[in-house]
């Protein structure tokens, strides 16, 4: 608190109770030394995205967490792989490596016919289970052992289901969710389609894989189109001898016939994409597709456009010189 001078007294006596907490504030702000002006050489820059240091005034990414985010998810990776229930990463190998013999010493292994003991719990909830007959529904849950992890869990916690399909035989694993999840992720992953996917869901995904494959394919063989076409100028440019320049010519029409298949391949997808049936959500999904082929092969086909014509004149350049 401020201590009030003499003369201010009567002053501050007649001021109600907020009049003179604004006054205290006035008074201490004039006492408070002002403050520096920010100078713009100190003021903080931040990293972009190829390394170098962003100013406060330019545009773009301030602060890219790109590595974190990685670092994060490595960090994440380990602690599962580290927590994880070694039959649990025992069936994680055999779906990878599709060994039968194993999977048959996995199932023999998890066929146990062992009681809950006193006090057992629920792996997931903590909740007190028994698998034993006249037990206090009160107190306990009935039991179930997942048959992957081998863990007991509450009926609650231990309904899903696992089905390992790719051998002669299919395999049901009645499982924990945790089991669960980490198998439906490696089978996603192996999987070249998702079973939950719809008629019209697979189309499109099989679509979108096949644009995939042609829009890289397209930009390989353009780039190796574009290449050889550059080569051929210069060698015509230096008086190369006619029996190379005719060889190179070869390489240049077998490039440019893979560009020509690539984008034949492209326009063939495309139109068999527009033919799927679909409305709804489905529609806009097939839409955004579109669109965004659309624009990548935008740019390769302007880039073509210009090799192609490059690609035409030094071929009359050279039918010229043969004449």
């Amino acid at each position: 608190a401020i201590p009030a001078c003499a003369p201010l007294q009567p002053m501050l006596a007649s001021l109600n109770t907020l009049q003179w907490w604004s006054c205290l504030r006035r008074m201490n702000s004039m006492m408070q030394p002002a403050l520096p002006a920010p100078s713009k050489s100190s003021a903080p820059t931040s990293p972009t995205r190829d390394g170098t240091a962003c100013g406060p005034r330019d545009p773009g990414v301030r602060q890219d967490h790109t590595q974190s985010f990685l670092s994060l998810r490595q960090s994440h990776a380990e602690w599962r792989k580290k927590n994880m229930p070694s039959r649990l990463e025992w069936l994680l190998s055999i779906i990878n490596s599709g060994d039968l013999q194993q999977l048959a010493y996995f199932e023999a292994h998890g066929q146990s016919r062992e009681a809950t003991e006193v006090g057992q719990t629920c792996a997931h909830c903590n909740a007190r289970v028994s698998s034993k007959s006249g037990y206090n529904a009160d107190e306990y849950r009935p039991a179930d052992r997942c048959q992957i992890c081998l863990r007991w869990h509450c009926q609650q916690h231990c309904n899903f289901t696992v089905n390992l399909g790719f051998s002669t035989g299919d395999l049901k694993l009645t499982c924990c969710e945790r089991c669960q999840r980490s198998v439906a992720v490696l089978q996603w992953h192996k999987d070249q389609l998702p079973e939950c996917l719809s008629e019209t869901h697979r189309q499109i995904m099989i679509a979108r894989t096949q644009l995939a494959e042609h829009l890289a394919s397209l930009s390989t063989h353009l780039t190796n189109f574009d290449g050889l076409t550059r080569k051929l100028g210069e060698w015509q440019t230096q008086g190369e001898d006619p029996a190379l320049l005719e060889d190179h010519k070869k390489g240049v029409q077998e490039s440019r016939g893979n560009v020509d298949a690539a984008e034949a391949a492209i326009s063939a997808c495309l139109v068999r994409l527009d033919g799927i049936p679909a409305n709804g959500r489905d529609l806009k999904l097939r839409q955004q597709l579109l669109r965004r082929t659309a624009a990548k092969l935008q740019p390769l086909k302007l880039q073509l456009k210009t090799i192609r014509a490059i690609a035409d004149q030094l071929n009359r350049n050279l039918s010229g010189r043969r004449g």
